[in-house]
């Protein structure tokens, strides 16, 4: 895979394709699925008898948070992504922001940590989570907890992959 290069985390705040009234009531939206994801992590974290559907659901939301709002990981592009022009970068991570058409086929495990997806101009992209142990050295443990995992997020083109 090409070399992947770290993307800034303000890039789906500053949108020109974005309102300011749009980009409010994303700021909206992020406050409150942070806190329910927060409060959906801590409460697994505290029970003794966690279901495989909880913790799924946990998955779930982090990779929902990391893939739409760039929070809780690290956002990384692969070249071909870094060299298409600032409005087509902007292109394809608004669509991947706003992708919900999760399935059996591209999402088995209901965890949302791959997809492809078309932008506008038709071009299809990857995007993939993998989780980290906190030194970005080898996968993580328990990887329904933030505080021992870093979520690595890779936006590529079809033939990056």
């Amino acid at each position: 895979m090409n070399e992947k290069i770290l993307v800034p985390s303000t890039t789906i705040w500053q949108s020109p394709k974005k309102t300011k009234a749009e980009r409010q009531e994303n700021y909206r939206e992020y406050f409150i699925e942070l806190t329910k994801t927060r409060n959906l992590v801590e409460s697994l974290l505290k029970s003794k008898s966690a279901t495989k559907d909880m913790r799924k659901e946990v998955i779930q939301k982090l990779n929902d948070l990391l893939r739409i709002y760039h929070y809780g990981g690290q956002v990384v592009m692969t070249q071909s992504v870094a060299s298409l022009n600032s409005l087509d970068q902007i292109d394809v991570f608004d669509t991947l922001a706003d992708f919900d058409d999760f399935s059996e086929y591209n999402d088995p495990y209901k965890e949302h940590d791959c997809a492809s997806f078309k932008v506008e101009n038709g071009e299809t992209y990857i995007y993939k989570i993998d989780y980290f142990d906190l030194n970005l050295e080898m996968h993580s443990e328990d990887n329904t907890n933030p505080q021992v995992t870093t979520r690595v997020m890779t936006v590529m083109t079809v033939s990056d992959y």
